[in-house]
């Protein structure tokens, strides 16, 4: 009988330990050097940090930005990642994450006197479904978005659009995938817009806890330079992209 009840107690001790384990969800499309499918990159590097095993277990869902807002409003266990629109029932983290640091495609010789953003004023600007650049600037311009990357790029080429947006590793991969001819008539303007982005939590009790511990441990990186080393590990991620965090504290 002894032993029978050493062997429960250890049972339920064990199942007390893996019940313990709180399960994160980080749901968001796969982007080089920032997330894919086996947890790799920036996001998942620092969502590792912040809630490390075996406190926490940490699972990836790759799935299209729409559908992670979806698992958002189901889920206090659920965080976004690189966003700073996630809808009426998130609360972002406090701290940036990074910056989104956007670049234009544009033709070689078609903007002499660029401005940066200004030079965008009133032009046919082009940039993928569901990026919303529009928001970025005050400047207007003739925005559309579409599906294809590549596609947008040969109407540029074409003098169909006047500019595309997106990410300057993204669109150099991009280009060579083009007939060489075709490439050569583009050259890329880099940052042209930036803006802050977040981690996106669950406006519930559970979400915001998570967000509390993100903010403190997210601190703590940067004050440590964890951050920082973890960035470097991630050539992807463009310093200019880095957290403000980092740049106020370069020179302490």
């Amino acid at each position: 009988m002894r032993l029978f009840g050493a062997l429960g107690v250890a049972l339920a001790m064990a199942c007390s330990s893996v019940s313990a384990t709180e399960v994160v969800t980080l749901a968001y499309p796969e982007f080089p050097g920032y997330l894919d499918a086996q947890g790799r990159g920036f996001y998942g590097d620092l969502m590792r940090a912040v809630f490390p095993a075996p406190q926490y277990e940490l699972r990836v869902e790759i799935v299209p930005f729409a559908r992670a807002l979806t698992m958002l409003a189901h889920s206090g266990q659920v965080v976004i990642p690189g966003t700073n629109d996630p809808g009426a029932n998130a609360v972002l983290s406090r701290q940036v994450s990074d910056l989104d640091v956007v670049s234009a495609a544009v033709r070689r010789s078609s903007f002499p006197a660029w401005q940066g953003e200004s030079s965008l004023r009133d032009q046919r600007v082009s940039a993928q479904l569901g990026y919303g650049y529009q928001r970025y600037t005050q400047v207007r311009m003739r925005y559309e978005e579409k599906h294809d990357l590549s596609a947008m790029l040969r109407m540029l080429v074409r003098s169909r659009t006047d500019a595309v947006l997106d990410y300057g590793p993204r669109i150099s991969e991009a280009l060579k995938k083009l007939p060489p001819e075709e490439a050569m008539a583009i050259e890329i303007k880099p940052s042209v817009l930036q803006q802050p982005l977040y981690f996106a939590f669950r406006a519930n009790r559970e979400g915001e806890a998570l967000r509390d511990r993100f903010d403190a441990e997210f601190q703590r990186m940067a004050r440590t330079g964890e951050l920082r080393a973890l960035l470097q590990r991630h050539p992807a991620v463009q310093e200019a992209a880095y957290p403000p965090v980092l740049r106020n504290s370069a020179g302490r």
